[in-house]
């Protein structure tokens, strides 16, 4: 399979300091094979995932019930059965992050291991990672004045230095830039990018 994502390049350039063409220089050397590899995103429990319509392809070949539990289980315990892990997948939901679901349900507790119970599934197409991306609203931009005033007005009690200002994001809040993307751009979490767009703009999260 070749599963190729424009954002995990970016995360890899993050991650190493390093241009997308060191990226793919370095995946082209001597010390990959030159054929097909996979690429998966970062994982984390804050990522939301939902099923696909190739999930009947899980449904309907025996081939990869067999394998799906054999990779998916807890090595030294006993093995969950499969109607359980299809029953698991089919429960993802795009309003739940992955750490809600673990919460709501224990993976471990059946035996299923956490990483490779969604690895398996979005190598085989029939998971996929649901992204956010920040959409501005109209009567917003006034908001960007008075957030000036307030960092430039910010100062140590020690200090009469203001505090730098953050980087500017409005720009990007257009609907068509992930939050992965942001924070590889300025190299800063999704929880910094959501606090300088509040104090910019007013906004909304478009799941996709």
């Amino acid at each position: 399979w070749l599963y190729y994502y424009d954002r995990c390049i970016l995360l890899l350039c993050f991650v190493l300091f390093s241009s997308e063409q060191q990226i793919f220089k370095a995946m082209r050397g001597e010390r990959f094979f030159p054929c097909i590899f996979d690429m998966l995103e970062i994982f984390q429990y804050g990522n939301v995932y939902t099923s696909t319509p190739k999930i009947r392809n899980l449904a309907n070949t025996p081939e990869m019930q067999n394998a799906c539990v054999e990779y998916v289980s807890i090595p030294g315990m006993k093995p969950p059965s499969f109607s359980k892990v299809f029953t698991l997948y089919c429960a993802l939901h795009p309003a739940t992050t992955f750490r809600e679901f673990c919460q709501e349900n224990d993976l471990p507790s059946f035996s299923i291991d956490n990483r490779k119970f969604i690895t398996f599934g979005v190598v085989n197409g029939f998971l996929r990672r649901i992204h956010r991306y920040p959409l501005m609203i109209e009567g917003s931009l006034n908001k960007q004045h008075s957030a000036h005033i307030n960092t430039t007005s910010l100062v140590s009690s020690n200090s009469m230095q203001p505090k730098p200002a953050k980087p500017s994001l409005k720009h990007l809040a257009d609907g068509n830039h992930c939050y992965d993307e942001i924070c590889c751009a300025i190299k800063a979490s999704s929880q910094t990018v959501s606090s300088v767009l509040s104090s910019e703009i007013n906004f909304i999260d478009i799941c996709k």
